[in-house]
């Protein structure tokens, strides 16, 4: 079923048609849409439907109706209106809606919106401002300058056409292109001037310099006192964004500081700030802010943490409370080419990665500010203590977790109990999404359930209920893991053994029936018949449908 988003929502034709049609609330729609990335709206399939009714019928004057009355009721939105058949006969309507990066949409009389999440939010009179400053940034990246692209630093452009001919997220179409069309391609030139873009990437000291708004960054470290004790200043023009952020990586020796914590007879290596974390937070800040405005990205280094601030604010609908699944640039061409270049994760996914990368190393989340005309990002430098670290590392080692699974993890192993309803509001995700993944997770046999709640705990953790679930200082993580470590493996080998059992005695047993008899979830047994092929103990002859399955090798691992 198609969910409703910020690129699509579904409306009943009863909203277009009939004495209850409100063409003011399509209108408004409409508008949030053109201000945000554009969409599609279904009219005449019901919000929990995924077809229309059967025998529903539009009417062509229907579409040329609503094309006229989008018109009076919008300025500055496009759209396309099309009539389609759906799989069941029923006839519904598709309104396009074109993302206007040239003007700001709005109602009829005068009213803005912008499309946050599944909802049409209305513009706040103070917020009214940042769409007007942040439109031109939107075609600022691909309007054209003075510069010829024959002036070009040849240098920067030998090197940039090898690094994207090399890149593995390129197709081999693009990297066959011709030097010219891959500029093109990348909205780098245009006719024969170097594009602002193109002046960022190609152009020399003068060409970049004379754009007024090219990165310049300061990096500045603090003593314990918040005294200044070194600084190191990238404020000249001279690099390409590329190469401006291998230089902060290079030049900064805080980046390679690092502890050791003891693991048994081993110590682990953890790294004050991982590359990929600096990485993602630099670009991000090249990247996403409005290059309609001057301003310098500070970066802050503390003993104990580490501070981005960037000038600009936030996209509008964009909040940090939001931020971690939220989709949207600023300059779209730019980002593809970090993209492509891997230096960045696709749009909406950055935040995902740097979730994952901090709580994997056992550190707190990111915390997101926003001022009247900056955004600062904090970055702990230390795990929030030795345990939580050694924790997530080993069950990293052990487990094959995904993304998610990795995330919802890490925020259970720093508090005592963690419920699907708690972790979907810090995530920002559905408390269904949220339970999904925790399920798998305790399928994995890493987690208990608190009695019959909503609640989950690290296995064989107590949970008092006087500590509210909340204070993860009183729980000693790596001796839970010894002591329950030598249960889990008996718990997942007995399932282990009884699902070779039953596919030796029963081949074309199916996954259902294997989880009915082992008493696991269906996601449980699909993860244990991967951890069983990946060992070459069984595998699949023939289809799902009509295949069955064969023993390989037997189990050597034992039950004690």
């Amino acid at each position: 079923m198609a969910i409703e988003n910020s690129l699509y929502d579904k409306k009943s034709l009863k909203t277009v048609a009939g004495k209850t049609a409100d063409f003011s609330e399509l209108a408004k729609d409409c508008v949030a849409f053109a201000n945000s990335k554009g969409g599609c709206i279904d009219i005449g399939i019901e919000d929990d439907d995924e077809l229309p009714p059967k025998e529903q019928k539009v009417s062509d004057e229907l579409i040329v109706k609503i094309e006229k009355r989008i018109s009076e009721n919008t300025i500055n939105v496009l759209t396309a209106v099309e009539k389609l058949t759906a799989q069941n006969g029923g006839e519904y309507i598709k309104l396009h809606v074109f993302y206007n990066k040239a003007s700001i949409a709005s109602t009829s009389d005068g009213k803005y919106y912008m499309r946050v999440g599944d909802s049409s939010k209305p513009v706040k009179a103070d917020e009214i401002s940042i769409i007007f400053t942040d439109r031109p940034s939107y075609v600022w990246e691909t309007q054209k300058t003075l510069n010829k692209y024959s002036d070009c630093d040849k240098g920067k452009l030998n090197l940039f056409l090898h690094d994207i001919r090399m890149a593995s997220r390129v197709s081999d179409f693009v990297k066959s292109k011709s030097d010219i069309e891959l500029l093109k391609y990348y909205h780098l030139v245009n006719g024969e001037y170097l594009t602002n873009l193109g002046a960022l990437w190609l152009g020399d000291y003068f060409q970049r310099s004379n754009l007024g708004t090219s990165p310049r960054i300061q990096v500045i470290k603090y003593d314990a006192e918040e005294v200044k004790i070194n600084k190191f200043m990238y404020c000249d023009d001279d690099m390409s964004p590329k190469e401006l952020i291998d230089a902060i990586w290079s030049d900064v020796p805080d980046w390679k500081e690092y502890y050791e914590i003891p693991n048994t007879i081993h110590r682990e290596r953890v790294y004050a700030y991982e590359y990929k974390v600096i990485r993602e937070l630099l670009v991000n800040a090249i990247v996403h802010r409005p290059y309609t405005m001057g301003g310098h990205i500070f970066i802050k280094l503390y003993p104990d943490r580490m501070e981005i601030m960037n000038p600009g604010t936030l996209p509008l609908g964009i909040t940090p409370e939001n931020i971690f699944n939220a989709s949207f640039q600023r300059n779209e061409a730019f980002g593809k080419i970090f993209f492509d270049l891997d230096y960045m994760e696709k749009e909406g996914s950055g935040y995902h990665l740097l979730y994952q990368l901090l709580l994997l190393n056992g550190k707190p989340l990111p915390i997101v500010e926003e001022g009247r005309d900056w955004v600062k990002v904090t970055i702990m430098r230390k795990p929030i203590n030795d345990n939580a670290f050694l924790f997530m590392f080993r069950i990293n080692k052990e487990y094959e977790l995904s993304q998610k699974q990795t995330i919802e993890l890490g925020l259970l192993s720093q508090k005592s109990s963690f419920s699907s309803k708690q972790v979907a509001k810090i995530l920002e995700m559905p408390e269904e999404e949220a339970f999904k993944i925790i399920d798998g997770i305790y399928t994995a046999g890493i987690l208990s359930k608190y009695e019959d709640k909503d609640l989950y705990v690290l296995k064989g953790i107590k949970v008092k209920e006087e500590d509210n679930h909340e204070n993860f200082q009183k729980v000693d993580i790596e001796k839970k893991f010894d002591e329950n470590e030598e249960t889990t493996q008996k718990t997942t080998q007995k399932t282990t053994q009884k699902i070779i059992e039953l596919m030796k005695n029963y081949p074309e047993i199916t996954q259902k029936e294997l989880a009915e008899q082992c008493g696991i979830t269906a996601d449980g047994i699909k993860w244990q018949i991967k951890q069983l092929k990946k060992k070459n103990i069984i595998t699949r002859i023939g289809s799902d449908k009509s295949g069955y399955w064969q023993i390989i090798t037997q189990d050597k691992t034992e039950t004690r």
